[in-house]
């Protein structure tokens, strides 16, 4: 795990419930950050960290001037693999610069892309549970 600067974090939309940005707001200014980490993809081309979840855990952090807890999965770890089908996939998410307003993809189909990346051995086991924990908390 590393801890990130949040305006380094590009989220994956921007703050849609400002009760629930206010609350963690509040939070984190009284007690810092609580709670998981955040899930990000790492650029290295463009020097950018990519949530996939969290926006207003992120937009908190900015706020409050916090450093967020990020797992991180690197994109320079998969420049050897033979699967360029699940990673032109990848690519064209990130290209288009989101999760959320991509086509359409949601916290399923961001679960469903990480799983066939997982099954390839490009996601490793704590990155996919913790998106797994991330689906099931946006959920309820």
């Amino acid at each position: 795990m590393e801890f990130i600067e949040a305006e380094k974090i590009c989220p994956i939309h921007e703050v849609v419930d400002s009760e629930k940005f206010e609350n963690l707001k509040n939070s984190m200014q009284k007690d810092g950050w609580i709670g998981r980490a955040i899930p990000v993809i790492y650029g290295s081309t463009l020097n950018t960290y990519y949530a996939l979840s969290g926006s207003h855990r992120i937009a908190s952090a900015v706020a409050t001037d916090t450093q967020v807890p990020c797992l991180v999965l690197d994109l320079a770890d998969w420049e050897d693999t033979d699967n360029h089908d699940v990673l032109d996939k990848f690519d064209e998410v990130l290209r288009i610069g989101t999760f959320v307003n991509s086509g359409g993809l949601d916290d399923d189909d961001r679960l469903n892309l990480l799983v066939d990346m997982h099954s390839i051995d490009l996601v490793p086991n704590d990155f996919l549970e913790l998106i797994k924990s991330e689906v099931k908390e946006n959920n309820k």
